[in-house]
């Protein structure tokens, strides 16, 4: 894994579905889902901020979960009046 200097990464991952059996899921409308994403691509859209979302899948390819890697950039400022 890569260090970027001035930037939080986030990494989540899950034992649930997956994305891509959720997505192609005929009675299942996760709108929490939509909108998370939504924001999230936002997010990524800003500059040097990045948003992954992706299957994990065991040594067979079928799939175990899910992981969320969000890489935001930030600025420290030092404050002279601490």
């Amino acid at each position: 894994d890569v260090v970027l200097e001035n930037h939080l990464r986030v990494i989540i991952t899950d034992n649930g579905k997956g994305i891509s059996n959720v997505q192609n899921s005929i009675n299942h409308q996760s709108l929490g889902s939509k909108i998370t994403k939504k924001r999230l691509e936002l997010i990524s859209n800003s500059e040097n901020n990045n948003f992954n979302l992706m299957d994990l899948m065991d040594e067979e390819g079928n799939v175990i979960g899910a992981k969320a890697e969000l890489i935001i950039s930030y600025k420290f400022e030092e404050n002279e009046q601490m």
